[in-house]
C-alpha cells in the first residue's frame, strides 16, 4: 500500500513538472534551462514542443 502512495506522488510530481515545462516553453526558455529546473529529459521537453 505504501508503494502505491509513493508511485502516486511521483506521478503527480512528474505531471506538475510537465505543466511547468510547457509554461517555460511558452516563454521561449531554452531546453537546457527547462531540463535543469524540471528534471525532465531533453527528449521529454522536446516532445512537449510538438504537442
Amino acid at each position: 500500500m505504501i508503494e502505491g502512495i509513493k508511485e502516486g506522488k511521483e506521478e503527480g510530481i512528474k505531471e506538475r513538472n510537465i505543466a511547468i515545462a510547457k509554461n517555460m516553453l511558452k516563454d521561449n526558455l531554452d531546453i537546457k534551462t527547462i531540463c535543469k529546473y524540471t528534471g525532465l529529459s531533453k527528449e521529454e521537453v522536446e516532445s512537449l514542443k510538438e504537442a
